[in-house]
């Protein structure tokens, strides 16, 4: 009964079934009777991405991080102590690409883990129709499953990436529209 519990108090798929208003909500307080959590940065998350096509991480360049548009990526998520969690992982734009979710499906940018897990990851696609210099932030609320009364936290931390319209499957199509633009002004 105790581990049924343990997992139940920890899981943000719970804070997205009853409390979420919008598809990039997190919890930024206790919510519920048995959610009595307090809210931490948490600083020991590790994001990573990969460019699922060409293996390559991404990498900043000159202190920012820019990703494609209509690129795949792998994100990658590791926790910090403690390191089993279940979470919650949204993105300001573009879509995850899950098989399965243990959040709703009326969100695409959001996923939530089945299990505690000390790693998660997600494929993620950056649309053609996202504007270069957009912002895009993955958003990360992770519950370490114990029971509030021994010290549960809600913990987040966010990673803010830019897109970049001249790289990836998108470019030749941005390059195209340009040419035509100049042609008719």
């Amino acid at each position: 009964m105790l581990a049924c519990l343990k997992h139940t108090f920890g899981y943000p798929a719970i804070y997205v079934a009853r409390y979420q208003k919008n598809c990039i909500d997190h919890p930024a307080s206790a919510f519920g009777k048995v959610h009595d959590y307090s809210s931490a940065v948490d600083r020991t998350v590790a994001f990573s991405l990969q460019n699922k096509a060409t293996g390559k991480a991404v990498k900043p360049s000159n202190g920012v991080s820019s990703i494609c548009a209509g690129n795949t990526y792998l994100v990658k998520l590791a926790f910090g102590e403690p390191s089993l969690r279940n979470y919650l992982l949204t993105s300001s734009h573009g879509s995850f690409v899950v098989k399965s979710n243990d959040c709703d499906d009326w969100c695409p940018n959001r996923v939530c883990s089945s299990a505690p897990t000390k790693e998660g990851s997600a494929l993620f696609s950056v649309p053609c129709s996202i504007a270069g210099g957009t912002k895009v932030t993955f958003k990360v609320t992770s519950a370490n499953g114990r029971i509030p009364a021994l010290g549960a936290e809600l913990r987040s931390a966010s990673l803010t990436l830019k897109v970049d319209s001249k790289c990836g499957r998108c470019s030749s199509v941005v390059e195209e529209r340009a040419k035509t633009s100049s042609l008719r002004g």
